[in-house]
């Protein structure tokens, strides 16, 4: 007898540590370094299939990081021995995020010691 088996990513399911959730179809584009070349934050695009932007940094978070959590959700078909089904699975990892934000710093280029116009961000809850 034999059985063939084919898996196929139907969605990855993301929890952004933030409160938010993202849901994807498909298994999602994948991440290039040529896609960031030469672009500043403001200036990346966004996924062409799914993506996510934090508007604020992780620091405030207990652990300093978002704990980011992706559950690939696959459908495997099998066929064999005159009969075929489909079996659900999920697959998930968990790993910490550090989101940071930069902030530009103004120095007076005569040496002078002014104090930034705004104070530094604090955490509030």
């Amino acid at each position: 007898m034999s059985i063939t088996a084919t898996g196929t990513v139907d969605r990855i399911e993301w929890s952004m540590g933030a409160g938010d959730t993202v849901t994807c179809k498909g298994a999602g584009t994948a991440f290039t370094r040529a896609m960031a070349a030469g672009k500043s934050l403001k200036d990346m695009p966004s996924s062409p299939t799914c993506g996510y932007k934090y508007t604020k940094s992780s620091r405030c978070e207990k652990s300093g990081s978002y704990n980011i959590t992706a559950t690939a959700c696959w459908t495997v078909h099998w066929t064999g021995g005159g009969m075929q089904g489909d079996i659900p699975l999920d697959f998930s990892r968990s790993i910490p995020l550090q989101v940071t934000d930069l902030r530009p710093v103004l120095v007076d280029p005569d040496g002078g010691s002014e104090k930034p116009s705004t104070p530094p961000r604090t955490c509030s809850n």
